[in-house]
């Protein structure tokens, strides 16, 4: 059944393929060129340098609009400016705010720039001549709109000019330009690179939903997305927000703080739901670091419910593989995004974070890095443990484990708090800012033994503590956040082996589900 609705969706997505590309051929491609072999043949135009650089600029100006205007009808609309696969919505965003028919426009300006290539007077006659069937078309068009969207439209064409684009621009429920040309390198990648095959692509509804997955590597939200064919605003960590926030800006990421429960944050989240746009997050809050899923933040499924929208849960089958945390670089593996419609909050993640995710029995590509998780050696507790492409090993006791599967870095990992639980842990570090750069500051001391954590012989009480990557160690305490690096040690090891010597209660982004 399934192999059935997998052919099926194939000929679907080929036989919509080839509709556009007839439509990109005949539309901008043979009937500009027959209005100008039309125009040049009866009357040989005399190309005029001083119109070339507006007759260039005009088209490319044209092409823009009419991709971005493309771009909107798909990602906001559901849909496409044709009548195989028509919009499911109506789009009064994007370029769709700054008039009614950026489409045209665009088309306009792009047969304009190439009759300026080509200056004739005939050729004026016949964009004349253009202009007022397109008005007829026009006028066609939004009555066939009016009877489809009803008030609704004709609130839009209350506030929107017709054709000149006058109107104030307002994103709404669609990306920005740069996002849709940042997709289609996305789709590029995960279609031809990586080849990640999506399972259950029917049990996406017709309207905006709400999407929560694992969080297997870095790259999962560009994978669904690009996948999946959404335009799907993500939560991102407010922390990681502020490093490279010239790049969520454009791709439509939401903030939320990570280190306490923000109204702000909730109440953004749930105006930018309620305005129609697909919101995604991960329940997990964080990356994995072996395979073996977190439990879900506190009020995910409170959250869920207030959002009162169809929950679409996806599982990423093999992501921990592609990019484990603890290492700094991809693996081209294999990978499977699978789709169920699930309403039910508990029900959906539990699909999202079941541990089919990924199979035990498999072996890393690579291991280098893996020390970041296995921070010291399972035998003789060595914490200069190190690793090579397809081993790892100690240098003190000779240890060395020749491509372990996964289950097993998993045991050796969680064979170390048992050894070090008596014991005391000593290094320096420098301390860095919310971006990860060095602060120019003294080296800090830090010391945990049975008496709790010292940071420069001061015993400091601590509330929350996270991981950025692999290697920041951010400590949370009185509303204050201070980050370190460590010198000799690895930033996973003190956040465990803290949780335990002091007792600090477990939080929400260090479980699994054992």
């Amino acid at each position: 059944m399934r192999e059935d609705i997998l052919k099926r969706e194939d000929n679907f997505d080929k036989k919509l393929l080839f509709i556009i590309v007839m439509n990109i051929i005949m539309y901008w491609m043979v009937f500009p060129a027959l209005l100008l072999f039309f125009t040049s043949f009866l009357f040989i135009g005399k190309p005029n340098f001083w119109l070339t650089i507006p007759g260039v600029s005009s088209i490319i100006l044209g092409l823009l609009f009419s991709f971005w205007a493309t771009g909107d009808l798909f990602f906001g609309g559901y849909g496409l400016p044709l009548k195989y696969s028509p919009t499911k919505r109506l789009v009064k965003d994007g370029m769709y705010s700054v008039c009614r028919h950026p489409l045209y426009l665009g088309f306009s300006l792009y047969l304009l720039g190439l009759f300026f290539l080509n200056v004739t007077s005939m050729g004026l006659i016949i964009y004349l001549i253009y202009l007022g069937v397109l008005a007829i078309i026009i006028i066609k068009e939004e009555r066939e709109l009016r009877e489809r969207f009803g008030k609704n439209y004709d609130e839009y064409i209350n506030n929107t000019p017709i054709f000149f684009p006058t109107g104030s621009y307002n994103s709404g429920v669609c990306p920005s330009l740069v996002w849709m040309f940042l997709f289609l390198a996305g789709k590029f990648v995960s279609t031809f690179v990586y080849r990640i095959k999506v399972i259950g692509r029917e049990n996406i509804p017709d309207e905006d939903f709400l999407l929560i997955s694992n969080h297997t590597n870095f790259f999962d939200p560009v994978f669904i997305i690009c996948r999946l064919n959404k335009y799907i605003r993500f939560t991102a960590s407010d922390h990681f927000y502020q490093r490279i926030h010239y790049i969520f800006k454009f791709t439509g990421s939401i903030p939320i703080k990570r280190w306490d429960t923000s109204a702000n944050s909730i109440l953004k989240l749930l105006r930018i739901s309620k305005e129609g746009n697909i919101v995604g997050f991960f329940p997990e809050g964080t990356r994995i670091w072996d395979g073996r899923p977190y439990v879900p933040k506190e009020g995910i499924m409170k959250l869920m419910n207030m959002l009162k929208k169809p929950i679409v849960a996806v599982r990423i089958n093999g992501g921990h593989l592609n990019q484990p945390r603890w290492k700094n670089g991809f693996n081209k593996t294999s990978m499977e995004i699978v789709v169920e419609r699930i309403d039910d909050p508990e029900a959906a993640i539990d699909f999202s974070l079941s541990k089919k995710s990924y199979n035990p029995e498999n072996i890393y590509p690579d291991y280098r890095g893996v020390e970041n998780y296995i921070w010291a050696c399972p035998k003789c507790g060595n914490l200069k443990f190190r690793s090579k492409k397809d081993s790892i090993f100690c240098p003190q006791c000779g240890f060395e484990d020749i491509k372990p599967n996964i289950e097993k870095v998993q045991q050796y990992h969680d064979s170390l708090p048992e050894k070090f639980k008596n014991g005391t842990l000593i290094d320096k570090a420098k301390r860095i800012n919310i971006r990860g750069k060095d602060i120019i500051d003294k080296i800090y001391k830090f010391e945990l033994n049975d008496e709790g954590l010292f940071i420069n012989d001061e015993k400091i009480e601590v509330d929350l503590m996270m991981i950025d990557g692999y290697s920041d160690f951010y400590i949370y305490k009185d509303r204050k956040m201070k980050g370190f690096r460590f010198q000799k040690t690895k930033a996973l090891m003190w956040k465990e082996m803290i949780e335990i010597k002091c007792n600090v209660k477990r939080n929400r982004y260090i479980f699994r589900d054992k």
